[in-house]
């Protein structure tokens, strides 16, 4: 049985990650900073599954993470980086963007991605089909007006996962632009949306190819519809680095 992390793994996508993997027959660790939502999500999924209670910012939780997963588990095969925060305020023009709100939304969708990496890295490398999965946004890659916080935290995040992919080839390395879903994090943004947006236990099933069965090319994908409007899995960009001798 495969082995993953999912952060953020107690609702949103997050949670969808969590049950795609499951029916995968996976084994997996969640994790989420309320407590209420992961003891929950405990009783709710059942045996194969470690809720733990923490933050990425905090590095030492990040270990433990790493810790308890390959105890319970005995292993790791993917970490899938879904968690993320806009800031707060939510959403700010580039003029009235502050440092240190700037500081918070790095820590949470940067920095702490980047110690589950490396926590993470020396288990991987040991599976026989090593995967990360770094949930990113067309905002990484457009200019949406007061987004720059959220976007700056994205486009840096794509840089790491493919920069890690290159100097590991071994591990494969998938960015997913998943587009606007119906989560919290999108209400927190936008409250009064009115466009129809995917359900993230959906998108969650559309994305299966990158976490289970043969491994993709690494690189950027999206889901978009199809021509029956059903998602599909479509890569965006392939960027293949020279690996070192």
């Amino acid at each position: 049985m495969a082995v993953w992390i999912v952060t953020g793994g107690t609702r949103g996508l997050g949670a969808g990650l969590v049950e795609e993997l499951l029916a995968l027959n996976a084994q997996v660790a969640f994790c989420a900073r309320s407590a209420k939502d992961v003891h929950a999500a405990e009783q709710r999924w059942g045996a194969n599954v470690l809720g733990v209670i923490g933050s990425l910012a905090d590095p030492s939780f990040v270990a433990r993470l790493v810790s308890l997963t390959v105890h319970r588990f005995g292993g790791l095969d993917g970490i899938a980086a879904n968690a993320a925060v806009l800031g707060s305020p939510p959403l700010s023009e580039v003029t009235a963007l502050d440092p240190s709100q700037l500081a918070q939304i790095l820590e949470a969708n940067l920095l702490g991605n980047l110690r589950l990496i490396a926590a993470s890295h020396s288990h991987l490398v040991q599976s026989v089909s090593p995967r990360v999965l770094a949930i990113t946004s067309d905002a990484a890659h457009a200019a949406y007006p007061g987004w720059s916080g959220y976007a700056l935290s994205k486009a840096a995040l794509e840089v790491l996962v493919e920069t890690y992919g290159a100097e590991h080839p071994v591990v494969s390395t998938y960015i997913l632009d998943p587009g606007d879903m119906d989560t919290a994090l999108h209400a927190e943004a936008l409250p009064h949306d009115p466009t129809p947006l995917r359900a993230p236990r959906e998108v969650a099933s559309a994305a299966a190819p990158l976490l289970h069965g043969a491994r993709r090319q690494s690189g950027r994908y999206r889901l978009a519809p199809n021509g029956a409007g059903i998602l599909a899995l479509e890569e965006v960009t392939l960027r293949v680095a020279p690996v070192s001798s």
